[in-house]
């Protein structure tokens, strides 16, 4: 990957002018303590899917989502960029099969790449883990509970296909 942006992308950096950012980091200092108060933000970005190694459009998202980030952290407010890979649907049961493997082994195989990946490149998330770990279990359960409280989950019958030979519901992606 990086031998892809030596070669392509770092030459074309240099066609590109953009006008230099003049940043006072001062007056942004000042005008934050003036306001009286930090923002408290919560980021993310889109959840690569946990079937294969992350690609350039992903590692663009996640590196300007940092860089936000860490502005928002730089000029004292309270931001914390949470992520995660996408450990559920059809194209992870897909490429496991492809692969004879388990979805959970894939799983976990493909979520080591993506860290390594995005350490490699100094992405910084504060907490990424995939939709399939304990934490996101407990954070949905939590949240489905207080909404259900409210009587904001509405459940209805609805018509879906069915592979009865895998025992599963067949999603769009599989009829293409």
């Amino acid at each position: 990957t990086l031998i892809f942006y030596i070669i392509l992308i770092r030459p074309l950096l240099s066609l590109i002018k953009v006008p230099p950012i003049e940043f006072n980091y001062e007056i942004q200092m000042d005008e934050i303590i003036q306001r009286g108060k930090k923002r408290n933000i919560l980021v993310t970005s889109a959840l690569p899917y946990a079937n294969a190694p992350l690609h350039l459009g992903h590692i663009l998202e996640h590196t300007q989502t940092d860089i936000w980030v860490r502005y928002q952290k730089l000029i004292g407010n309270n931001c914390t960029y949470v992520c995660a890979d996408d450990a559920h649907g059809t194209p992870i049961m897909l490429k496991a099969k492809e692969l004879n493997k388990e979805p959970e082994d894939l799983i976990e195989e493909i979520y080591a790449n993506h860290v390594n990946t995005f350490h490699l490149y100094n992405i910084s998330h504060d907490n990424f883990h995939t939709t399939h770990s304990e934490e996101n279990r407990i954070l949905s359960e939590r949240i489905f509970n207080a909404l259900d409280e409210k009587g904001l989950i509405e459940v209805r019958t609805i018509e879906q296909l069915y592979d009865t030979s895998n025992i599963k519901t067949i999603q769009d992606l599989e009829l293409r």
